[in-house]
């Protein structure tokens, strides 16, 4: 049986103390599917994937998928399995630091592995634990199958062991994506050799109907990754083109989530949803207004011509541009390039909460500084940022007295971090003009950094001011002069008349 030496990787099942095992029946398929589903079976069986298994105590169901070619694939539902089993917590990489680091290369190369979780070995003890049932008869698997609990964590261990000192340098690896990069074109035929070299060692086999050498631009961990940036996949726009406006609750879910997964690209994408909020709710009649029509063909529009979003410098600051608007905060986060035009990496938003929809306009401000915080923490923590603003949300956190909880957790938050606050004195960049018409600032809100909370008692001590007076009467009337001397020195004169001489 083909596939990586067990002592490079073996799969074990943790299956908890005391779990009681569950066999499930048989399930009915249409006719049709049978003898189908009987060839696929026989393939795994001459491949040596599965054995035919007696009195096992853990039964699963099989699960008919047909591919896009019209060929079934025989899926296991481990349902139960899984639930009795658990956790591995091995970490895995953040997706948005790993697309990132693909972007800017003249040269990649994307692989995928060749039944790639088949390629690694069962332990022999858990084997029959993985039983299910088919029309013909009861099998089990002899290699790790999709489905199955923790597979992905297993299969990134290994892939972490095989190509160590690779990766983050010519190797991105997220469980089964796989790419090659290259900063030069004439390095990617070296690096290709020095991975397939890697790959013969330990008998890891690629699919070649699956994989694209030395191209420009390819789908990466469901984005488009490219010398100039990250990009949404086309396929993506069009099934939101392409969708009618939604008829009921499910097809607005439907929508909501579509648009969910490209929320990095799309500006004040909470802000523009508002109007579907109250459709998601329960016991609300379901009833597309106009507003709603509008936010959808807005929608459409935009991705009509959606950004291209760049991966960061490292050495070079962000800007992060923070606004708020009665019911949703928004953030972008920027770079300058090389001729000092700021490029969009990341757009994000959220609807508030009914708690947070009370807070005053600097209080929303500092909660969307500390939204991007949360959301954006592997940034912060590579580059010092420059806050622009309409207020200073730092200098409200950071220079009051702590006397809430909610002031506690935000002061102990920012103050990991390298940020500084400008003035957004001028709107020079066409990405943040299109950011602030995207976040209008409601016009009654009147904005300072340095007003209090429902929550916080302040006591300013302001040094004193110096007051020097005289006046002055005759016959025709009199007059005063006083002048005001500031704690910092200026001297501010006044003089009026009198109308009445009230010296005497």
């Amino acid at each position: 049986m083909p596939g990586l030496d067990p002592k490079v990787a073996v799969h074990h099942l943790s299956v908890k103390k005391g779990a009681h095992p569950i066999k499930e029946g048989q399930r009915r398929f249409r006719p049709e599917l049978i003898p189908l589903t009987e060839t696929e079976v026989n393939k795994l069986i001459e491949v040596g994937f599965i054995r035919e298994v007696k009195y096992p105590m853990w039964i699963s169901s099989i699960v008919p998928v047909r591919k896009k070619n019209g060929q079934i694939r025989v899926c296991v539902d481990f349902r139960d399995l899984n639930n009795a089993c658990s956790k591995d917590d091995f970490p895995l990489a953040i997706v948005e630091l790993m697309i990132d680091a693909t972007t800017g290369h003249e040269a990649l190369s994307f692989m995928d592995g060749s039944s790639g979780y088949n390629q690694i070995r069962m332990a022999p003890a858990n084997e029959e634990l993985m039983a299910f049932r088919t029309p013909k008869d009861i099998y089990c698997y002899r290699v790790m199958p999709f489905g199955l609990k923790n597979a992905g964590a297993t299969y990134q261990r290994v892939m972490q062991r095989i190509f160590d000192d690779m990766l983050y340098k010519n190797v991105e690896c997220y469980v089964d994506d796989f790419v090659v990069k290259s900063k030069k074109r004439e390095d990617h035929l070296y690096d290709l050799r020095k991975v397939f070299e890697r790959l013969s060692r330990y008998q890891l086999k690629m699919n070649p109907s699956k994989c694209a050498f030395g191209v420009t631009s390819g789908k990466f961990l469901e984005f488009i990754a490219c010398q100039r940036g990250i990009e949404i996949e086309q396929a993506k726009i069009d099934a939101i083109l392409r969708m009618p406006e939604p008829r009921n609750f499910h097809e607005l879910k439907s929508l909501q989530g579509k648009l969910a997964y490209l929320r990095r690209f799309i500006s004040n994408l909470a802000g523009r949803c508002q109007p579907f909020s109250r459709l998601m709710k329960k016991d609300v009649p379901f009833e597309w207004d106009e507003a709603c029509d509008k936010v959808f063909k807005s929608i459409k529009s935009y991705l009509m011509k959606p950004p291209v979003l760049v991966a960061p410098v490292h050495g070079r600051p962000l800007i992060l541009y923070v606004a708020a608007q009665e019911r949703s905060v928004g953030i972008l986060l920027v770079q300058k390039n090389d001729e000092g035009k700021e490029n969009a990496l990341y757009y994000l938003s959220r609807t508030m909460t009914p708690n947070e929809l009370k807070y005053s306009p600097i209080e929303k401000l500092c909660l969307a500084l500390i939204f991007a915080i949360q959301k954006l923490k592997h940034y912060f923590q590579s580059h010092s940022i420059h806050l622009i603003s309409k207020a200073n949300p730092l200098k409200y956190v950071m220079t009051k007295p702590i006397l809430s909880d909610r002031l506690a957790r935000w002061y102990l938050q920012l103050q990991q971090f390298e940020i500084t606050y400008v003035p957004q004195k001028a709107v020079k960049e066409q990405v943040l003009a299109d950011f602030l018409a995207d976040h209008p600032m409601p016009a009654e809100w009147e904005l300072s950094d340095d007003l209090p909370d429902e929550d916080v008692l302040v006591i300013q001590i302001i040094p004193p001011w110096k007051m020097y007076f005289d006046g002055a009467s005759h016959k025709e009337g009199a007059g005063a002069g006083v002048i005001f001397v500031t704690s910092e020195g200026e001297v501010l004169p006044y003089s009026f008349t009198l109308m009445k001489n009230l010296f005497k």
